[in-house]
């Protein structure tokens, strides 16, 4: 008897062994970039306590245990700062990811009005990124450009081995085109669900449209959403005006077996004197209810 205690004994103890073995070390390995062109740049990068600065070849490195959870943080000097949570999966050695930061400062003629960026867990390892326009046009992988007029929505990176960035820019060099812009995600891959993609949808502003810089919005997919749909619809954005945006985030838990389209939606354009008298009127009138 005390023999089979011994031999039961060693067995645990090889088992024990044997899993932290497998457990092992992984690592988070990557580039901090711009969205306006993909260039990396230099800055700074935290994973959860640790932080460590980040050359002008954009690269980092940071040693993590497998099936761990961390918040990971971008940031540098005239970029607005992202952060994101990253489920680091047993199936590789190294995970691979790309922090893109949004430029904010100096405000040049040539950055992107408004910059939407999706980042996501892998698996699944492909997700797009869709925005419909309100002159019927959507962007997507193999049509990455809708334009009209001085108004350009462009989908400027497409990712498909996991974690993102998609990114896509709307722009314009003169009026923006008035209506609404829907933005769809789409699990184009078949190895997951959005159940664990733990996606997220940004919305940055360069500080136009009565806009501070920076982010403008956030959404995440919800754990429970159902494993079997595969299009999320996170915001809607709204222009009632050439320089008046409105966000929509009120869709961003609900995902969809198939995405849809406003049938003849209102893309009239009002004034920006008749905005502004409105939002003027709204003041006041929390003004008086308050007093």
């Amino acid at each position: 008897q005390m023999l089979q205690k011994v031999r039961l004994c060693r067995i645990f103890v090889f088992v024990s062994i044997l899993l932290a073995c497998c457990k092992g070390q992984d690592s988070i390995q990557g580039y901090l970039i711009s969205s306006r062109n993909n260039d990396p740049i230099a800055g700074q990068i935290s994973l959860d306590s640790q932080q460590i600065a980040v050359g002008s070849n954009g690269s980092f490195n940071f040693p993590v245990s497998n099936g761990s959870i961390h918040l990971i943080q971008g940031s540098s000097s005239g970029y607005t700062s992202l952060q994101r949570n990253l489920y680091v999966t047993n199936r590789a050695f190294q995970t691979n990811i790309t922090i893109p930061l949004v430029p904010i400062m100096p405000l040049a003629d040539d950055l992107p009005d408004l910059t939407v960026i999706l980042t996501w867990n892998s698996p699944p390892n492909d997700l797009d990124l869709h925005i419909y326009t309100p002159w019927n046009c959507t962007t997507s992988f193999d049509a990455k450009t809708c334009k009209k007029g001085a108004t350009s929505v462009i989908l400027t990176r497409d990712e498909t081995n996991g974690f993102g960035p998609e990114i896509t820019s709307i722009s314009s060099s003169g009026d923006m085109s008035c209506g609404l812009y829907m933005i769809w995600v789409y699990i184009y891959s078949s190895d997951g669900s959005y159940k664990d993609a733990n996606a997220t949808v940004q919305l940055f502003s360069s500080g136009n449209f009565y806009t501070a810089p920076g982010l403008l919005h956030a959404v995440t997919v919800p754990s429970t959403s159902n494993i079997f749909e595969t299009w999320w619809n996170p915001m809607n954005l709204t222009f009632t005006s050439q320089s008046n945006l409105q966000v929509d985030v009120s869709k961003g838990g609900d995902v969809y077996e198939n995405p849809f389209y406003p049938i003849n939606p209102d893309n009239s354009c009002q004034s920006d004197a008749s905005v502004m008298l409105h939002v003027l009127s709204i003041s006041v009138l929390a003004l008086l209810i308050v007093t």
